[in-house]
This record gives structure tokens, sequence and C-alpha cells, in this order.
């Protein structure tokens, strides 16, 4: 199987299912093995980009939640200071 066919992340979003459905449809057992492997790969490269973009969506929020807590960590020390001056 050729990695273009994976190139686009769109397109890979659907790639997988048109690969799939051949292979469990497929009558004649012995030419099962391919389509499997194809399915598979297909089902794994999209599987690693859905991984990525969570890995960057949970960064992302992450780095707000810590900016966050800093944020309010901060206040808390300026309002405990005013309150002792």
């Amino acid at each position: 199987m050729s990695t273009s066919r994976f190139s686009d992340s769109a397109s890979s979003r659907s790639i997988w299912q048109e690969l799939y459905a051949p292979a469990i449809l497929e009558p004649n057992r012995t030419k099962v093995p391919g389509p499997i492997a194809e399915a598979r790969h297909a089902i794994r490269v999209r599987a690693e980009e859905i991984l990525a973009e969570l890995r960057v969506s949970w960064d992302d929020e992450r780095h707000t939640l810590n900016n966050a807590l800093r944020n309010l960590w901060l206040l808390e020390g300026v309002t405990a200071r005013k309150e002792c001056a």
C-alpha cells in the first residue's frame, strides 16, 4: 500500500472506511489477507492522527489551565498582601 494514499489528513478520515468495507465483505477468503492488511494500516494511520490532534488540543488546554492557575495564585498573593497591609 502506498503511503501517499494517506498524505492528506482529510482523506484519511474516510479512506479507512473505504478499505474496511471490502475487507469485511470479500467473499473469497483467499483474497482477504491483502484487504485486511490495507484496512488495518489505514485504521492505524487514522488513529495516530486522532491521537496527535488530541495531544495538540490537550497541550493547548493544559497551557491555558496552567496560566489560569498561575493567575489565580498571583491574584491570591496580591490579595493576601493587601489584607496584611
